[in-house]
């Protein structure tokens, strides 16, 4: 059985969604997607030309506890409008995006909450169980059997960095995937929706590889060793949750800019 009480401190350090590069393709997938009037909205109120260069802010500020929101960037698949996760956070700071009252620090604050969190949504780990916590204790071995890492950490960056792609090689490979493009604006059926992509991409015999207390060691040759395989098997599901993020950033962006 897994227990997640030590797993709890582990959030402010591990818990922080997709890596720079990833965060940064959401963004640029999504800048694709903006309305003209939703551009001059961004550079007119926040003197933003490109989401790109606020996308890892959220990631940038954890190291201050007065800022940080490690609790923010997931949630669990039993309560998924829990107060302080990621659907909650994500909706507290649209409503301070669109309030008339707000100040302006607050709103660019808050503009940047929603460019990270939309794209944290969509990472497929980010949405779990609560015993299990992003699978932040769940050791596998990627492109070397002597490289290990924790699962949640290979889909953060290491899944993405093992690629070796630019900025434009991800964006124009995944604008040449002819996606379908989801237009509604429904924060748990996406959540729902990246829980769901587990079933695809976490190896099973989770006993041998996820730990269930803190120093527990584990057979390292009882990891999962992702392979090209395994990364051939999963890139679909990787492509379609990173340009779905940008998707559904600019529909959220362009529907508050145009209220």
């Amino acid at each position: 059985m897994f227990r997640n009480f030590w797993l709890c401190g582990l959030i402010s350090t591990s818990l922080f969604a997709w890596g720079v590069v990833g965060h940064r393709v959401i963004a640029h997938i999504a800048d694709a997607h903006l309305t003209e009037d939703t551009r001059f909205w961004l550079k007119k109120n926040f003197d933003v030309d490109r989401l790109v260069w606020i996308a890892n802010w959220a990631d940038d500020i954890k190291i201050d506890s007065k800022r940080s929101k490690p609790l923010w960037h997931y949630g669990y698949i039993e309560d998924l409008r829990q107060e302080d996760h990621i659907i909650w956070a994500i909706e507290k700071n649209l409503s301070v995006l669109q309030s008339k009252k707000a100040l302006m620090r607050d709103k660019e604050q808050a503009l940047k909450w929603v460019v990270h969190l939309v794209a944290d949504l969509h990472q497929p780990l980010h949405i779990s169980k609560k015993r299990i916590q992003g699978f932040v204790g769940c050791m596998v071995r990627l492109s070397s059997p002597s490289k290990v890492m924790s699962l949640h950490q290979a889909w953060d960056s290491g899944l993405i960095d093992a690629e070796k792609l630019s900025l434009a090689q991800w964006t124009a490979y995944l604008e040449g995937q002819h996606f379908k493009n989801d237009l509604e604006v429904d924060l748990e059926m996406w959540a729902k929706n990246s829980y769901k992509a587990q079933d695809i991409i976490v190896p099973n015999g989770r006993d041998h590889y996820c730990k269930s207390y803190a120093n527990q060691k584990l057979n390292r040759a009882l990891m999962p060793f992702l392979s090209w395989d395994y990364r051939a098997k999963v890139l679909p599901v990787l492509s379609y949750q990173l340009w779905l993020g940008g998707i559904h950033l600019a529909n959220i962006l362009n529907g508050v800019a145009h209220d």
